[in-house]
């Protein structure tokens, strides 16, 4: 199926710009992540209307052989297509960069090719963002992604952040348009669990390093991890404690040790006060009163007929309040 696409480049000819590549393959579906380009690498006709790509699709792909110290029309250019994405925003910076950033909704993972040789030219004409008339090829998996760019990132740990999920439920990230950055949004004292495939390029041999930024926020994954083959799967559990301000933000790193910082994965997250347990308390609280109320009743003389049969009644319902108030309080509450 052919499609008109907008086009956004990453090279080989820089750590930083390999690192892009990295973080599209390491983040999920759904996750915003930001390029930059400067005004010189986007093509002419799309200069005057950047707001124009904002809502529109577009793709990344990865240029090897982008050698500079050839000229750019003698260089051997290899272009492979790694993930669709959608614009959310657009955001130049004529002033002091003098750079273009593209906020890009990562999408599904693609395998575009372009017959006609445009991505070719466009590389040789260093247009890194325009659009083309590409083809869409049969549906691929993030491994295949992996392995048609696996061999410009030797000894590299590959990560793919599949879902973040609670029981049966799949956590979707968010996007903050005034920070201008994606997160996930979380419960505090809850268990979540992170789901997370691996590509190792080394075989297996390589070591993942996990830190966190923030002490209520923990991930039941050794400070060290040996995936210890090529391709893996893996289930890890996260958790959140509680908290004493109405929201915190959180950071999991993810970060192949020995390997150079620029191709770290930052997994955000937002931990939230549950007013749900303010609400629990407050209904606890008001049926252990209850309870109280009911056993000062049954004290009372109420009348001669059935005084026993009715207090005793009075009496059961105020043992039941009080005990069951004070057990979901004790349960929701208790730290130890």
């Amino acid at each position: 199926m052919n499609s008109e696409i907008f086009t956004f480049f990453s090279s080989d000819s820089d750590e930083l710009y390999k690192a892009d590549i990295f973080r599209a393959l390491a983040l999920p579906r759904g996750y915003v992540i930001q390029f930059r380009y400067p005004i010189e690498f986007i093509d002419p006709k799309f200069r005057t209307d950047l707001a124009g790509f904002i809502g529109k699709k577009g793709c990344i792909f990865f240029v090897g052989g982008n050698n500079q110290a050839l000229p750019a029309n003698k260089r051997s250019h290899q272009i492979f297509s790694v993930c669709e994405v959608t614009v959310r925003q657009v955001l130049p910076d004529d002033d002091d960069t003098k750079q273009v950033y593209f906020l890009l909704e990562l999408g599904e993972f693609s395998n575009y090719s372009c017959p006609s040789g445009e991505l070719q030219q466009l590389a040789a004409d260093e247009f890194f963002v325009s659009k083309v008339k590409a083809e869409l090829g049969e549906k691929t998996s993030w491994s295949d992604r992996v392995a048609t760019v696996a061999g410009f990132f030797p000894d590299h740990l590959f990560l793919g952040i599949k879902a973040i999920s609670k029981g049966n439920t799949v956590q979707k990230p968010k996007f903050d348009q005034s920070g201008r950055a994606s997160y996930y949004k979380l419960r505090e004292e809850s268990d979540y669990e992170c789901q997370i495939q691996f590509y190792d390029t080394a075989g297996g041999t390589s070591v993942l390093k996990t830190e966190t930024f923030f002490e209520n926020l923990s991930i039941s994954l050794p400070a060290k991890f040996i995936v210890g083959t090529r391709i893996d799967r893996v289930l890890f559990g996260i958790q959140t404690g509680s908290l004493t301000r109405r929201r915190e933000p959180a950071t999991i790193r993810f970060l192949q040790k020995d390997r150079s910082p620029v191709h770290r994965v930052d997994l955000a997250f937002r931990v939230t006060r549950d007013y749900l347990n303010a609400i629990f308390f407050g209904l606890f609280t008001a049926l252990a009163g209850l309870g109280l109320l009911l056993g000062q009743i049954a004290s009372k003389p109420i009348g001669k007929l059935n005084i026993m049969s009715w207090n005793g009644l009075v009496g059961l319902a105020a043992v039941v309040s009080v005990g069951t108030g004070a057990a979901f309080l004790y349960h929701l509450f208790n730290k130890k």
